[in-house]
């Protein structure tokens, strides 16, 4: 990350605008919160750009994923599962089975989102 992405950022969550309609009067202000960053995280950012941009919710679209109902109810049925393993005691009456311990890997549907959002989405 270099140092226009973070003045790019800050100018969006501080004063919801685009680098090229920021005001001429905010560069000051604007390197001090970038000096304070780079002290605080003990960095020194590089002058320049790259390629990275950062996501600003007001200014870019959202790629929004559909999914039927029959995903939400399956992720609705492990998340009672896991609750009512523990407290039913479901271990003796299944014998272990193995479906129970599948749902030990709920946690891995949840980064489906994650994996989904870092391919390219075509604009």
């Amino acid at each position: 990350m270099y140092r226009e992405n973070v003045r790019e950022w800050l100018l969006w969550a501080l004063f919801s605008r685009t680098p090229d309609l920021a005001l001429p009067e905010w560069e000051e202000e604007i390197d001090s919160y970038i000096e304070r960053i780079e002290s605080s995280v003990g960095k020194t950012y590089e002058r320049g750009r790259n390629k990275t941009n950062s996501i600003r919710i007001a200014f870019d679209t959202v790629a929004m994923v559909h999914r039927p109902l029959v995903w939400y109810l399956v992720r609705e049925l492990q998340s009672t599962m896991i609750v009512l393993k523990p407290t039913l005691r479901l271990d003796r009456f299944c014998g272990g089975h193995v479906l129970f311990d599948l749902f030990a890997l709920h946690w891995l549907s949840s980064l489906y989102p994650l994996v989904h959002r870092t391919q390219s989405v075509p604009s």
